[in-house]
């Protein structure tokens, strides 16, 4: 479910797009509408009384499934009536994530989350609206640093602001081959995603975790950098309840692939992969810089992408390969 922050602005926006379907649709009174779109998705659940209150600000409505409301953005966005700034406004009236500038992958992340007739949308017709926004770059009508970006020679990414990513995450646990975690204790994102995480490896994903050696003096520079300048046994504290969740997860699939290396040393970042069962072209690499004395919604990390960042994906995904051939196994 997403939630709905702003429900008058969420309203706005949300009738801006579907008035741009019933155009599209060649329906003339705004009475058939919601009959049209219940119809059009097809979803479980789905109703003309729903639809008018995500279309009226004075029938309050805390929430939209997130199928539906990604569904609706897709074919608002496949009619090519309304631009990205439209999302964007839609997308900040929830509790979805969002960074900008928006990027390819997110949008597609959206998408990917869309259902009609109750089945994700056919990834093909995914990417065929993602291509409408974001279009191949013309080197021809390039010059300088972008010449260079756009054929190879400079690999750049987008740094974004911090930002909560869990709907997406979700996804890509469901979906890995092999998740890789490098943190200093993880002590928000185990417990957050622990259920996520016991399914994995249900399923055979292989999980590894490299976490800060809390006997290590890299825990004083964990300590020192801390925006609360938490006491070093209090970062020791978070790790060991890491470790406990992490015993928790061998303890309910004593089977599954999951190992834990410690190491002594304080990482300029955190780094998680999830190596996706289709290979590098659906694989995502999260990077998040770890700041001095910040908050960390404030820190600034990367999304990058197998497909479209390729050199930048395989240079922190070795990284994390370093860090783990210089760790020390931990025993459950």
């Amino acid at each position: 479910m997403a939630g709905i922050l702003n429900k008058k602005q969420f309203s706005e926006q949300f009738t801006l797009g579907t008035d741009e379907l019933m155009k599209e649709w060649g329906i003339t009174r705004k009475e058939d509408l919601e009959g049209a779109l219940v119809v059009e998705l097809g979803n479980h659940d789905l109703s003309e009384r729903k639809m008018r209150t995500w279309r009226n600000p004075s029938q309050p409505s805390p929430e939209i499934p997130t199928e539906t409301l990604c569904a609706v953005i897709f074919l608002v966005l496949k009619t090519e009536k309304l631009q990205l700034d439209w999302l964007i406004k839609l997308i900040e009236t929830t509790d979805l994530p969002l960074y900008r500038p928006l990027s390819p992958d997110l949008l597609m992340a959206y998408l990917r989350q869309a259902q009609i007739a109750n089945k994700p949308i056919e990834l093909d017709k995914i990417e065929e609206v993602v291509q409408l926004f974001f279009d191949p770059v013309d080197t021809e009508k390039t010059f300088g640093l972008e010449r260079l970006r756009s054929e190879k020679y400079v690999g750049s990414a987008v740094i974004h602001t911090l930002i909560s990513l869990e709907p997406v995450i979700e996804s890509y646990i469901q979906e890995a081959e092999v998740i890789l975690l490098e943190a200093i204790n993880l002590y928000r994102y185990i417990p957050r995603f622990y259920h996520d995480l016991v399914k994995a490896l249900q399923n055979g994903t292989e999980i590894q975790i490299l976490m800060v050696h809390h006997d290590s003096p890299a825990m004083e520079m964990v300590a020192l950098r801390s925006t609360s300048r938490s006491p070093i046994q209090e970062q020791i504290d978070r790790q060991h309840s890491t470790l406990a969740h992490i015993k928790r997860l061998k303890d309910a699939v004593p089977e599954g692939r999951l190992s834990v290396r410690l190491i002594d040393y304080m990482p300029p970042y955190g780094i998680t992969v999830y190596k996706s069962r289709e290979g590098i072209q659906k694989s995502v690499c999260h990077v998040r810089l770890f700041s001095f004395r910040t908050d960390t919604t404030k820190a600034p990390s990367l999304i990058l992408s197998g497909r479209t960042q390729t050199e930048w994906f395989t240079y922190f995904l070795k990284q994390f390969e370093l860090m783990w051939a210089a760790g020390e196994d931990w025993i459950f």
